[in-house]
């Protein structure tokens, strides 16, 4: 087991989460003090999307505690532009993606973080084992199919690409050609083609039970379509274009 102590961002996007942040910052804040002893150092950075209800606020409230910072969009950018950001804005070696909806139980930090270190991986990804019996039966045939395109095409699994993970911050700032929901899943293919070390780990996942879910979107769908189809031809190269949008730091 790699015992070093590491140096971890735990990066959460909010909008329109004025239900659920509060909670879900003072949880990490809990679990992050029950697993100091595997950190050198940590930070919370939370993005607010240009939330329209009272998220903003009740952050602004929390930035008022140490080791925690707040990011926001002067604009709606979407959740992919969101954790783009956020990726850019981590101090940490090591990066943390969590939800701001108290879908992800804060647990689920350390068991990652045991599993990094135990297994001295440099990527571990969160899967849900539950999900299918918390999903609709539509979005049960598009995690099953996103889940085997990768395998069939690059020989890469991605189980639940889009949910939870830790990792060192480089894998989080590789240059990706997706904006979309496949975004995660070029992410894990790119990360295994540099030769990082990638594991899985079950975790907790729980029913909404506070704010309107997120559901995906038939433009969502199409624009992951778009990416998986563009990246069957430029995966080999390893540029991609700089983020144009505006964020302001708080």
């Amino acid at each position: 087991m790699n015992k070093s102590p590491v140096s971890l961002s735990i990066v959460i996007p909010v909008y329109n989460e004025e239900k659920n942040i509060n909670k879900v910052v003072r949880d990490h804040l809990k679990t992050v003090d029950d697993c100091k002893h595997l950190l050198k150092d940590w930070e919370i950075v939370c993005l607010d999307d240009a939330s329209t209800d009272k998220s903003l606020e009740i952050l602004q409230q929390l930035a008022k505690t140490p080791n925690i910072r707040i990011i926001r969009h002067e604009r709606n950018q979407g959740i992919y532009l969101s954790f783009d950001d956020l990726f850019k804005a981590a101090k940490g070696d090591y990066i943390y993606v969590t939800g701001g909806d108290d879908q992800w139980p804060s647990e689920n930090l350390t068991t990652l973080l045991t599993s990094l270190l135990e297994n001295n991986q440099d990527l571990v990804i969160g899967v849900r084992e539950n999900r299918h019996e918390i999903y609709s039966l539509w979005r049960k045939i598009l995690s099953y199919t996103f889940n085997l395109i990768p395998l069939l095409l690059y020989r890469t699994k991605t189980i639940d690409a889009n949910g939870i993970k830790l990792g060192r911050r480089e894998i989080f700032n590789l240059p990706l050609h997706s904006s979309s929901f496949f975004g995660e899943i070029e992410r894990i293919i790119e990360a295994k083609k540099a030769g990082y070390s990638i594991g899985f780990s079950p975790i907790q996942f729980l029913p909404r039970t506070q704010g309107k879910a997120k559901r995906a979107k038939r433009k969502n769908i199409w624009a992951t379509l778009r990416d998986l189809f563009k990246y069957m031809f430029i995966y080999q190269s390893t540029s991609a274009a700089p983020s144009k949008h505006k964020i302001s730091f708080l």
